[in-house]
């Protein structure tokens, strides 16, 4: 091969050349146009879960706190009605172990006790965070007295003191 055909192999690849990349932009323009309504569908499908998974840690950050502060306002309770109550109940009994009936008592003493530091308003907020009537609150009060009344006597000593700190 001479001088002069790679010259005019080399000038015609020049003049290809922004010819061809024009045509790729010209195909990748129309292809945009095209797709577009795909594209949008995909981006608004995309921003609608974006959405959607937002809410749903919005509300379980908002059921985790309320739980929290429950949880806490039924320790709080058990501990005020054990510190009053239980032990002037235990005092007077002969063997130091409350009977059914007393058992009762206390509990619905804590129960009356959350109710009181949660508040109406707090009462509400707790149902409709979970979605419970009132009944249906108790149900749900009554295992966490009892859950918090096991943590107190786990933490208890022989000697009566506390063994860590809540």
């Amino acid at each position: 091969m001479n001088v002069t055909a790679i010259h005019a192999a080399s000038l015609a690849l020049a003049t290809l050349a922004p010819a061809t990349a024009d045509s790729w932009w010209n195909v990748l323009a129309q292809a945009l146009l095209a797709l577009s309504p795909f594209l949008l569908a995909a981006l608004s499908w995309l921003s609608l879960q974006l959405a959607s998974l937002i809410k749903a840690k919005v509300k379980h950050e908002n059921v985790r706190g309320t739980l929290l502060r429950l949880d806490d306002a039924v320790f709080v309770a058990v501990r005020q009605v054990y510190s009053t109550v239980v032990e002037e109940l235990k005092a007077a009994a002969a063997d130091g172990l409350l009977t059914a009936e007393e058992r009762q008592t206390v509990k619905r003493a804590v129960l009356d006790a959350v109710r009181s530091y949660v508040g109406p308003k707090g009462l509400l907020e707790v149902g409709r965070c979970l979605g419970l009537s009132d009944d249906e609150l108790d149900r749900v009060l009554g295992p966490r007295v009892q859950a918090a009344v096991y943590e107190l006597n786990a933490r208890r000593v022989p000697n009566g003191a506390t063994n860590g700190a809540h």
